[in-house]
């Protein structure tokens, strides 16, 4: 099995949430590399300045500066980045959002709540090596 490098790009803008995603991905998928920001408006100026096109998005809804939503919403709009997938990893799922999510072609939705799933969750997007296997905490 050939293993290829993989990268996502991470909105988050709680500290000890990112780490967490961060840790678990390292171990789910020591080959995926990981940039991750502190609300949209920092997600689009590293898209835009560093011309970097990661393979996933994964982002929180409610963040200071730009949300998710209106990340997603322009991320959609250029058509460099529109085929990324993007997942949306949050605490907030009230049902506008859901719609407004949907309506904009995200691939997933993940509530930070059942945090243990996020290893299984990863995995499902970046697989596991041989040489490390998921574990699921």
């Amino acid at each position: 099995m050939t293993n290829t490098y993989k990268s996502c790009l991470l909105l988050e803008d709680d500290p000890d949430d990112r780490d967490f995603f961060i840790q678990t991905l390292k171990k789910v998928s020591f080959q995926t590399g990981c940039y991750a920001v502190s609300n949209g408006e920092e997600g689009m100026s590293l898209l835009l300045t560093q011309s970097f096109t990661p393979d996933l998005i994964f982002t929180d809804i409610d963040m200071p500066r730009m949300n998710g939503i209106e990340f997603i919403r322009r991320l959609r709009c250029m058509d460099l980045y529109r085929g990324i997938p993007v997942v949306v990893y949050s605490s907030s799922f009230i049902d506008p959002n859901r719609f407004s999510l949907q309506e904009l072609g995200v691939s997933g939705f993940y509530s930070k709540i059942h945090f243990r799933a996020l290893p299984e969750i990863l995995s499902r997007y970046f697989g596991q090596t041989p040489d490390h296997p998921t574990t699921i905490l």
